[in-house]
């Protein structure tokens, strides 16, 4: 649909930013994406999710302050987009700034204190800041949500967060109720599993696994 509308108008800035969507989350072409969205905002400089994405691809690349940048930008445009605070929370998490993360989940919690995605970053936040029971009882209250989304791979996070913390006997019965799931989509999240539990050859063999797959969890290696 997105090269429809723009053989009809060349200058949609938010056809160029799907384009350039697809291209960087599921064609892992970075390049292409980059061009696409600098399209997008050259277009329509105000058009928010195209430098909320532009942002998080630039901090992914390593260009931590530009794509820092570029988010706080998109927020200042769309001040109330909970996926926008999210997303700015989330690349600083993988800015590895963990205390503006954590600032930033909370602040979209202000917004919506449902929201489960900034819940689940708040848990996953607490985990690489090695705080591991906080993180524990934080994913283990999300998942007591009924109708939590994705609800198999948060299992899996939250047995990984049980290896963490060294309680191997907990994160085996975790993933054991996980599987029972026949959970699809979920090579990212066993391989991690494995890197906590040390087996590397089989997190490896995940990892391939999720990236011949195309798993959209697979960009946040």
């Amino acid at each position: 649909y997105a090269t429809k509308a723009l053989s009809l108008d060349s200058t949609l800035a938010e056809a160029w930013t799907t384009i350039a969507f697809i291209k960087q989350g599921f064609d892992f072409d970075w390049k292409g994406a980059k061009l696409d969205y600098e399209k997008a905002i050259q277009l329509n400089p105000n058009y928010a999710v195209a430098r909320q994405f532009y942002g998080g691809m630039l901090v992914w690349q390593g260009e931590k302050n530009s794509g820092l940048l570029e988010l706080k930008r998109a927020i200042e445009l769309d001040p109330l987009s909970l996926a926008i605070h999210w997303s700015l929370a989330l690349n600083y998490y993988f800015a590895r700034d963990y205390n503006n993360s954590l600032l930033e989940f909370q602040k979209t919690l202000t917004i919506n204190p449902k929201y489960e995605l900034a819940l689940l970053g708040i848990g996953n936040t607490y985990l690489a800041m090695g705080h591991y029971n906080k993180a524990i009882d934080q994913l283990e209250q999300l998942s007591a949500i009924p109708n939590v989304a994705d609800r198999t791979n948060l299992l899996l996070d939250i047995s990984y967060a049980y290896a963490l913390s060294g309680n191997m006997v907990k994160a085996r019965q975790v993933k054991d109720q996980a599987m029972e799931n026949k959970p699809l989509n979920s090579n990212y999240f066993l391989a991690k599993i494995c890197v906590a539990e040390k087996k590397y050859e089989e997190a490896i063999n995940y990892l391939s696994k999720a990236y011949s797959l195309k798993e959209f969890y697979v960009r946040f290696m």
